[in-house]
């Protein structure tokens, strides 16, 4: 779950009972990964909470850099529309690289659906998808 907390709440004041927001951290995920953000006036304030019988501390560490990847990408482009934004940084790409015998130069910037295109345009008669019964067109 992602929650993007943007206001802070005053303080309530009743006749004779005065109520006031304070910090709780739970150290229990709601969710299975809970990502809680809130503005501050120093900025935006994190916290990453997730369930380590369902998600593995190395995962959660590398969706932590990812999400910092992406706010970097957006601070540096703030003009840039949202797909054109860099989520992995060099450690994400290292990670992927490692698990999967990719060729270094197979690996280019842009989008996950550009590879399909690609293929689509070097093989137009390929099939696009291949089931057990016939492969579809």
């Amino acid at each position: 779950m992602f929650a993007l907390q943007g206001t802070e709440m005053g303080e309530l004041a009743l006749p004779n009972l005065v109520i006031e927001q304070i910090d709780v951290s739970s150290a229990q995920a709601k969710f299975d990964l809970d990502l809680i953000v809130a503005e501050t006036d120093d900025g935006l304030q994190g916290s990453l909470v997730f369930n380590p019988n369902v998600i593995a501390c190395e995962t959660a560490d590398r969706l932590a850099q990812s999400w910092v990847a992406l706010l970097q990408s957006c601070t540096a482009q703030p003009d840039s529309n949202i797909h054109a934004l860099q989520v992995l940084d060099a450690g994400g790409l290292a990670w992927i690289k490692k698990y999967n015998d990719v060729v270094d130069a197979a690996i280019k910037p842009g989008y996950l659906h550009d590879g399909f295109l690609d293929n689509a345009v070097a093989q137009p008669d390929a099939p696009a998808v291949d089931t057990p019964s016939k492969p579809m067109v």
